[in-house]
């Protein structure tokens, strides 16, 4: 994720094929200075439509810690649906085991909301546009 005028690195924002058949997982960090500044949710945005449009899969996932209240709020906002919160399923990156909120949006959910008509851009690492909409 870039800031306006694409001058500074903000973040980063992924789509991650470690959920199961059927499935991606987005994954979003915002740098220290740039939360709550909206990037994550428009990125997400992104990701959700490349999910949907263009891989065609059934759910997209986003999986946080119960305490990131910043990371839990996007997929709230965006119509997930929070699955539940699986006790000490994954490890921090200073090795502490942490309990995983998992927030799923199905196809139907998607197909039936205003995140389909959200103009997106979108590259790949190499610079190719892989889709307009």
């Amino acid at each position: 994720m870039f800031s306006a005028g694409e001058v500074e690195l903000v973040g980063e924002n992924m789509l991650l094929d470690r959920v199961g058949p059927g499935g991606l997982e987005i994954g979003y960090l915002t740098h220290l200075g740039f939360e709550g500044q909206g990037f994550a949710r428009e990125a997400t945005v992104a990701m959700i439509r490349l999910a949907f449009d263009l891989h065609g899969v059934e759910r997209v996932e986003i999986h946080c810690a119960p305490e990131n209240t910043g990371s839990a709020a996007i997929p709230a906002r965006l119509g997930f649906t929070c699955e539940g919160i699986l006790a000490r399923r994954f490890r921090d990156t200073g090795g502490t085991t942490r309990d995983l909120m998992v927030w799923t949006l199905f196809a139907e959910t998607y197909a039936n909301s205003s995140l389909r008509e959200t103009p997106l851009q979108a590259w790949d690492c190499l610079g190719r546009k892989v889709l307009q909409a």
